[in-house]
């Protein structure tokens, strides 16, 4: 493993308290599948998969409120806001650090372009302890798409990950899109990977 993700894990860990860490009850494991929570609510319009995905991450974890302010539901439309989504979508930046960390009660970090070890351990450590990592991804025309796209076009989009399959090795994944909607495993895991080299993760 290498050392940078050592740090990561070390510090989510290390400002994480045992007690938000959630018993494998809490998990599903379905044939060779362990995930969480499999939802995959339909993203609200063309604009919302940013909020859509934190949504559909935080709910596959049972979070359903917002841990700074249980007053708010976990819903699309109060994830907006927060997100600074427009009609031209949801920013890569910061911001999804503070606010995963506002609704979700722990700690969360941007990781732009992870590599494939770095992915798969940041998603399977994610998922044992309970929550789920968000995904921006970036399909380019021509080039690998997740089902249902039109290969022939381009694509920015956010999704969840939930779940994985350790023998498969593929990421399960909730998909707000039309398109593609639903908790699906990846075809390809080393393709799939490439989609969020421009931007990244949040986990």
């Amino acid at each position: 493993m290498e050392t940078s993700l050592l740090e990561r894990i070390r510090y989510i860990q290390n400002n994480r308290s045992f007690s938000e860490f959630k018993p494998m009850s809490q998990i599903l494991i379905n044939s060779t599948i362990i995930s969480l929570n499999p939802v995959s609510e339909l993203q609200k319009n063309d604009y919302y998969c940013g909020p859509a995905a934190a949504n559909n991450c935080l709910k596959a974890s049972n979070i359903y409120y917002k841990r700074s302010n249980p007053s708010i539901a976990v819903s699309q439309d109060n994830l907006v806001q927060d997100l600074g989504t427009t009609t031209e979508g949801t920013p890569f930046d910061s911001r999804w650090e503070r606010v995963m960390r506002d609704w979700s009660g722990i700690v969360h970090v941007i990781k732009w372009a992870p590599s494939e070890i770095e992915l798969w351990n940041y998603v399977t450590s994610d998922v044992q302890f309970g929550y789920g990592v968000i995904a921006d991804i970036h399909m380019v025309a021509g080039g690998y798409h997740l089902p249902g796209y039109d290969r022939q076009k381009e694509y920015w989009h956010y999704i969840a990950l939930i779940g994985y399959d350790p023998v498969n090795h593929q990421i399960y994944y909730s998909d707000s899109s039309k398109y593609n909607n639903g908790c699906k495993l990846t075809d390809n895991y080393s393709e799939f990977v490439k989609l969020c080299k421009d931007r990244g993760i949040v986990w």
